[in-house]
């Protein structure tokens, strides 16, 4: 499975730009893998996201690895409207990095914003 670059979103960190690396695969239409890399803070978020329009839910899985602590995974539940796999694959980005956001604010309590270009929000949309 080829993993495709996206252009990378502008995260920043207590007003401290973060340098990171989003790439992406994915295997048919209703899967998509986003991994996303803050080299120089050590942490990388490696999730999937599996769905289909007539299914109950979407499912997120996610693998977070930071310092200080083991790797974690944990899975989550989306309703399909929500979240359409298959059709917004842009909405599954944006959840990725908003967990990858969520978790650095509660590991250092500092305030994180993340700006996703709206090329990366297309390209992943075409995929």
């Amino acid at each position: 499975m080829e993993r495709l670059a996206l252009p990378s979103a502008d995260i920043r960190i207590a007003d401290r730009v973060v340098r990171s690396e989003t790439l992406f695969a994915y295997a048919e239409a209703s899967q998509l893998t986003p991994s996303t890399a803050l080299p120089d803070e050590g942490v990388q978020l490696h999730s999937s996201y599996l769905g289909h329009e007539s299914a109950e839910h979407s499912s997120a899985s996610h693998l977070l690895i930071a310092p200080g602590g083991r790797p974690r995974v944990w899975a989550v539940e989306h309703d399909p409207a929500n979240l359409p796999v298959m059709y917004a694959r842009r909405l599954c980005l944006l959840d990725h990095l908003a967990v990858l956001a969520d978790d650095f604010r509660q590991r250092t309590n500092a305030e994180v914003l993340v700006d996703v270009a709206a090329e990366a929000l297309e390209r992943i949309d075409q995929a």
